[in-house]
C-alpha cells in the first residue's frame, strides 16, 4: 500500500482600500495597507499497488490572510506555515474519520 500526501499552495499579495495613503510615503511606516493571502490544498490518497485498489482520497484547503503595514509585513513562508499546518490537520481528521468508516 502507498498514501500519497501531495499539496499546492497560492499566494496573493495587493494593496487594500487603505493603500493610497502611501502616495504620502510616511504611512507606509504606519498603515495597514497591504493584504497577504495564502491558501493551501492538500490531498491524500491510499492506493493499494498491488491489485491497484483505490481505498480512500481525501481533499482540504486552509487559507492564512493579514493586513499589514507595508515596510513591515510577514514573510510568505509565515503565512504558508500557518495554512499548512491548518490544512494538515483537517486532512488527518478526514483520513482517520474515513478510516473509522464514519459519514460525514
Amino acid at each position: 500500500m502507498e498514501f500519497f500526501v501531495p499539496s499546492t499552495t497560492r499566494r496573493a499579495h495587493y494593496i487594500n482600500n487603505l493603500g493610497w495613503s502611501y502616495l504620502l510615503l510616511l504611512p507606509t511606516l504606519f498603515v495597514p495597507g497591504s493584504q497577504a493571502d495564502t491558501l493551501f490544498f492538500a490531498n491524500a490518497t491510499l492506493w493499494d499497488v498491488r491489485n491497484e485498489f483505490l481505498y480512500l482520497t481525501a481533499e482540504t484547503e486552509a487559507t492564512s490572510s493579514i493586513t499589514y503595514v507595508a515596510a513591515f509585513g510577514k514573510r510568505d513562508e509565515e503565512l504558508v506555515v500557518a495554512a499548512k499546518n491548518d490544512a494538515l490537520n483537517k486532512l488527518k481528521a478526514a483520513v482517520v474519520t474515513m478510516l473509522q468508516g464514519k459519514q460525514n
